[in-house]
């Protein structure tokens, strides 16, 4: 359990540097932290478990929803953490089926 009740991927991720990428970051911050974490297939992998446990716990559904073309078209790499994407794809159209 991490000690302030967080999610448990925030105390892993929360130890890399260059993944974090909050709401109020401007798209400028997006074209500079992506293009690193994309150097990085570790770092999607990371980026992408990050964002699937935000989304399972309730978080920001509606800016991940929309966010998600972009953060596909940057990130995704073929045949790179195919599965992880497929779920994260999946979640994020149920949810956004349910608030119809």
């Amino acid at each position: 359990m991490v000690p302030n009740g967080s999610p448990p991927h925030h105390h892993f991720c929360g130890r890399f540097r260059g993944l974090r990428n909050l709401p109020e970051f401007s798209k400028e911050k997006k074209q500079k932290t992506y293009p690193k974490i994309r150097s990085n297939p570790d770092a999607i992998i990371i980026k992408l478990a990050d964002r699937i446990a935000n989304v399972e716990w309730g978080g920001m559904t509606d800016m991940y929803t929309k966010e998600f073309a972009e953060f596909q078209d940057v990130l995704r790499i073929k045949d790179h953490a195919t599965k992880m994407w497929e779920h994260l794809e999946k979640l994020l159209v149920a949810i956004a089926n349910f608030d119809k």
